[in-house]
């Protein structure tokens, strides 16, 4: 990060906004579903228990599929942006931990390009908070880091989601 600190402190307040755009925006298609109740329970959830539970909640609540599985994974988004800035600063202010991200960036080689797939897969375990950290960390380049943690996020959230909801059909019935 360039800059002082106080350039710190307004990329933080500009990811404090996206992060903020992406709750409401989770709560306004929540609140088209008719349930806004509900719609709070959710985006609440997916903040703080990560994606996976929220989605699982998605089924409990017997909220619409998709629109369910939308609310989580924006809901979810939230946080990210601030974490990423939150490392950057931590490597910025404290010179230990930009030079083990220099030294984790020096070893990396073609990991650093292809490494982030592995947090598709990885992403539904780890979550999405931790896989953010540590691309980070390993100092991934962050757009793929970011891409590969959302379509791990979406594919886990639509999975649970409709699964969830195939379950209850199939021991329920129609």
């Amino acid at each position: 990060m360039q800059g002082g600190w106080n350039q710190g402190v307004k990329y933080m307040i500009a990811a404090s906004g996206i992060g903020a755009l992406l709750v409401l925006s989770a709560l306004f298609l929540g609140h088209l579903s008719g349930r806004p109740l509900q719609t709070l329970s959710l985006v609440g959830s997916s903040v703080v228990l990560e994606c996976q539970p929220a989605a699982a909640l998605v089924v409990a609540l017997r909220f619409p599929r998709f629109l369910g599985a939308l609310v989580v994974l924006l809901a979810n988004l939230a946080p990210i942006p601030v974490i990423v800035v939150g490392l950057d600063l931590i490597v910025w202010h404290w010179p230990w931990a930009a030079r083990h991200v220099e030294r984790a960036n020096k070893r990396a080689g073609w990991v650093s390009r292809y490494g982030p797939l592995m947090f598709i897969p990885l992403c539904p375990a780890l979550g999405a908070y931790a896989c953010v950290a540590i691309g980070k960390g390993l100092a991934f380049r962050p757009a793929w880091t970011l891409g590969a943690t959302v379509v791990g996020m979406m594919w886990s959230a639509v999975a649970i989601v409709y699964g969830g909801h195939w379950v209850i059909h199939l021991i329920l019935g129609p």
